[in-house]
């Protein structure tokens, strides 16, 4: 038995076959209701822009400076001295992955590696043109005939600044690591697939030269103070001891140099999906349907309910 309300005047009990033949006496209400926002929502999904998602697979690169951190120690005190750190250089390949998985999240690495590189189709697309295959721009926001972002109320240029491109950015861009493989996923979300795939070229580039530029210039760095204390030392010990850190220094500066996959290995690469991400058309039109369904039936149930007490409270008036 479902109750609405019940009092010592008056039993406002209703039955299970009650209800059914209620919400069965309202069958058409409840079919219209649910068909236009079906149709609403087709509409929808069919109006809103297709999102594509590129991803890739990385590795952390094996650590090949393992001779670099036997032989620090004997001059990690004279270097920390110059306020040098060439034991950096020697840093496992885990804390060396750790690093570049951060540095990947930072607003500074975009600043520098990326900004420059996606501002236009990150922020002044609005669709993609998939016989054309070209991203459709909104005019208001960049003029793609002349190349200038369009002018703001006052008179300056409207070209996002960093910190807002670097807002929308967090919006489309992932990265997450797998804890038990040590594996890094870096996926990126935008209306065209090859600008997707891209885009994931251009961070997995970016973080390996962005991680090989600060190893070089540390390197730099040992090498001039390994060179100036060598010029400056007497003893014959200390110098076989710096010949031989200049010489492991610039074997560091050689690798840094001829190594593509300085940081990461790509595993899987990024691909031009062919397969949208979202919307879910499906999802969304099944979704909408039965929670249409649903607020009609309950929106029956609940005017019975208003209408039912209402008639009660008349009467016992009445009475």
């Amino acid at each position: 038995m479902i109750m609405f309300e019940k009092n010592d005047d008056y039993n406002d009990e209703i039955s299970l076959i009650d209800l059914i033949k209620l919400l069965y006496g309202r069958k058409w209400f409840i079919i219209k209701f649910t068909l236009i926002i079906s149709l609403i929502s087709i509409a929808y999904s069919l109006y809103v822009p297709e999102i594509y998602k590129s991803e890739a697979l990385l590795a952390p690169k094996s650590n090949t400076q393992g001779s670099l951190s036997q032989m620090t120690g004997s001059i990690g005190g004279i270097a920390a001295l110059a306020g040098l750190d060439i034991g950096s250089l020697g840093a496992g390949s885990e804390n060396r992955s750790k690093i570049a998985f951060e540095t990947l999240q930072s607003r500074r690495f975009f600043s520098e590696y990326l900004y420059e590189n996606m501002l236009v189709e990150l922020m002044a697309a609005k669709d993609w043109d998939r016989v054309n295959n070209e991203i459709i721009i909104d005019q208001k926001i960049y003029d793609s005939k002349k190349n200038v972002w369009a002018q703001n109320e006052n008179g300056s240029s409207g070209k996002p600044s960093h910190q807002k491109a670097f807002k929308k950015f967090q919006d489309i861009f992932d990265v997450y690591e797998n804890k038990l493989t040590g594996f890094i996923t870096i996926n990126i979300e935008h209306y065209s697939p090859h600008i997707a795939k891209t885009w994931v070229d251009l961070i997995v580039h970016s973080i390996n030269e962005s991680m090989r530029q600060i190893d070089i210039n540390n390197s730099e760095k040992s090498l001039q103070f390994l060179v100036t204390k060598l010029s400056a030392s007497n003893q014959v010990t200390m110098n076989n001891v710096f010949s031989n850190l200049i010489e492991e220094q610039t074997k560091i500066r050689m690798l840094a140099d001829i190594a593509d996959d300085y940081v990461f290995v790509t595993i899987d690469p990024a691909i031009a999906n062919e397969v949208r991400e979202k919307p879910k058309r499906t999802i969304m039109v099944m979704s909408s349907m039965l929670l249409s369904g649903f607020a009609a039936s309950l929106y029956i149930l609940i005017s019975q309910y208003y209408f039912r007490k209402r008639d009660n409270f008349k009467k016992k008036n009445l009475d």
